[in-house]
């Protein structure tokens, strides 16, 4: 069976993606890919994760998680999503490690499903605005020791995902950057589905709809029923078009508030262009596919 396990990262999907799966469940089932509720796994699957520690599962316990998870049969490919399987938002920079669980976490699902095939899909994104999220959301009560001792501007990405894939070098993992996801949504639902099909993707246009004004969505939408997109890269320029025309004011321009970061715009830089040389070490690894868009 394959596993394709969507873990995050925090603050750059907030369920988007499954619930535009959700949409094609009906569909996709008669495909053999489950797409369970997040309900039947994700506390599950933290809580069996957590009991299990370092030891070995039961030989039961894949099973007895299968029957709990799954709700029909003859199922070849299972989609998980969750933006804190690795941890909650307060423990990303615990211990003075960037993720510091990813290995246990990893580790313990992938004994669970030895036997099984596993696809893990990550969205990153630039620490500047991933850490003003972090500070902007959690409770106060969490910001004295909120970075455990990580400099921001060592919190790599790449490092993160070396380590993935040193505990679970067989199992393929998907990159993609937040700030790319709106060109290459529509790709996203594909991979992490394994949908083969022809057929349009219902939730294809969820994300551009939260981006675009309501005259600009709908001459997208017009457009696209007129001049329905040749390819993948295709759609992905047609979205560049729209999002540059016509995107929300309110999206765009927004500083980092200094009085939450404490950092100044020269450090801002700082870390955006140290995040943009990530991505270039990223695409290096490898066994570790980069998504980035063809526009």
């Amino acid at each position: 069976m394959q596993f394709a396990l969507h873990i995050g990262a925090q603050f750059t999907d907030e369920d988007r993606l499954i619930k535009a799966l959700l949409k094609d469940k009906a569909r996709l089932t008669k495909q053999g890919i489950a797409v369970p509720g997040p309900g039947r796994y994700r506390r599950l699957l933290r809580e069996t994760l957590q009991g299990l520690g370092d030891a070995e599962p039961p030989s039961d316990a894949r099973e007895i998680l299968l029957d709990a998870i799954l709700e029909q049969d003859k199922v070849h490919r299972v989609v998980l999503s969750n933006d804190n399987f690795i941890c909650v938002p307060q423990r990303v920079f615990e211990d003075n490690t960037f993720y510091p669980q990813i290995e246990p976490k990893l580790s313990g699902f992938a004994r669970i499903f030895e036997a099984d095939e596993l696809d893990l899909f990550l969205a990153i994104r630039n620490p500047a605005t991933f850490i003003t999220e972090m500070r902007t959301r959690l409770d106060p009560k969490f910001m004295p020791n909120l970075m455990g001792g990580v400099d921001p501007i060592t919190a790599k990405w790449s490092e993160v995902i070396l380590r993935i894939k040193t505990v679970l070098p067989l199992a393929n993992l998907t990159v993609w950057c937040n700030e790319d996801t709106p060109y290459i949504w529509q790709d996203i639902l594909r991979l992490i589905s394994g949908d083969r099909s022809s057929v349009p993707m219902q939730g294809a246009s969820d994300m551009i709809s939260e981006l675009l004004t309501t005259t600009g969505l709908e001459r997208y939408k017009s457009y696209l029923s007129t001049n329905p997109p040749e390819s993948a890269s295709h759609l992905q320029r047609i979205n560049a078009v729209f999002l540059e025309k016509f995107v929300r004011e309110d999206l765009i321009d927004i500083e980092l508030p200094e009085a939450i970061t404490g950092w100044t715009g020269d450090y801002v830089d700082m870390l955006t262009e140290s995040y943009e040389a990530d991505q270039a070490q990223i695409a290096t690894i490898p066994g570790v596919t980069f998504l980035r868009p063809v526009i």
